[in-house]
């Protein structure tokens, strides 16, 4: 599937913003209950659950014997990634004494950054269920997978409200019930998002206004606090829709644009995720009582977190069995490790 570079440059926006937040939450304290989290936090999150959906919708649907294929795609994505960095983590930083311990706690709270790996998991496997659906009734893609997702939403809504052992993971279903709709948007409008042209001062328009409205309502409500964020619902939902007003304005302004850095961060931004979380882990909290240090002590932490992580992951490529072991997968040109996966892929959907 040929990239789309202006998908790539608002991933790799966006996950500047996410680093920006990580290592601001290293160094400002009770950095999570200003406004500026908050802030940070709507213009991050919605978009990522967003593009996902766009990316996600450019996949024609398949007949179910490719099913268990695309499983395994996503097993090696998103669930390795997420064990092997928890090893990691528990290697290297002693963090949780345990893979169960490990697994409850990033379940019940979403702490550490990983909730996001197992998120997408789901939503993704979700999504090939209907595109498997959807290939045996002409023209239904769009509608299907909306159902699935949706009837998983349901599904949970009701999980959470009547058993006591799904309220344990509370929050982690909390997070699967604002963001599902939010991708279920980018993979149904991405198609028209394709086509429309808007002039530069409409797009202008719509950044600013967004961006504005943002303010106000993050503002009025700061999401980030918990409490907040799970009680008000229909506010979530309204203050998210803005950023993805504004994004649109974004690619609008971008689609025959050549930017350098923000494609590469956006090709690789799911790994330069996994590897700044284990970096920035090495620095406790950081303040030095000094502005001006405190300045520069910032921006060599955030300049190392970005440039530090896309080093590894480069420099990870030319060592395949490496990248395959800690990131799941590999791009990489080296024919023995294609061949091996294709051979994989032939015995998972029955071919001779």
């Amino acid at each position: 599937m040929k990239r789309i570079i202006y998908l790539d440059i608002i991933k790799g926006f966006a996950i500047l913003l996410v680093v920006l937040v990580h290592v601001l939450q290293r160094m400002i304290n009770d950095f999570n209950d200003t406004f500026y989290a908050s802030f940070l936090i709507v213009l991050t999150l919605p978009i990522i659950f967003f593009i996902s959906g766009c990316t996600h919708s450019l996949k024609t649907p398949f007949k179910i014997k490719h099913l268990p294929y695309e499983f395994l795609k996503h097993a090696f994505n998103y669930f390795w990634p997420f064990f092997t960095f928890i090893v990691l983590r528990i290697l290297i930083y002693q963090q949780w004494d345990n893979l169960t311990d490990a697994f409850d706690t990033l379940m019940q709270t979403p702490i550490s950054g990983l909730w996001v790996l197992w998120l997408l998991s789901f939503i993704s496997v979700l999504t090939d269920i209907g595109l498997c659906i959807s290939s045996y009734i002409p023209k239904s893609k769009n509608i299907i997978v909306s159902s699935i997702l949706i009837l998983g939403l349901f599904i949970l809504v009701v999980l959470r409200a009547n058993f006591v052992i799904v309220s344990d993971y509370s929050i982690g279903f909390d997070y699967f019930m604002i963001y599902t709709p939010i991708y279920i948007l980018g993979f149904v409008l991405f198609p028209t998002i394709q086509k429309i042209n808007l002039s530069r001062f409409v797009s202008l328009l719509l950044i600013f206004t967004n961006l504005l409205l943002i303010i106000i309502c993050v503002n009025e409500y700061p999401i980030y606090g918990l409490v907040t964020y799970f009680e008000y619902y229909n506010v979530v939902y309204v203050i998210n829709i803005f950023p993805l007003l504004m994004y649109m304005g974004i690619i609008n302004l971008i689609k025959n644009k050549k930017v350098k850095i923000l494609p590469t961060l956006g090709k690789y931004s799911l790994e330069i995720y996994y590897v700044h979380l284990m970096i920035l882990k090495a620095f406790t909290f950081i303040n030095l009582n000094n502005l001006i240090l405190n300045i520069l002590t910032f921006i060599g932490l955030f300049l190392l977190s970005i440039l530090g992580s896309l080093l590894i992951v480069l420099l990870s490529y030319y060592i395949p069995f490496i990248h395959a072991l800690i990131f799941g997968r590999s791009y990489s040109k080296y024919k023995f490790e294609k061949c091996i996966f294709s051979k994989i892929k032939k015995l998972l959907i029955f071919e001779n």
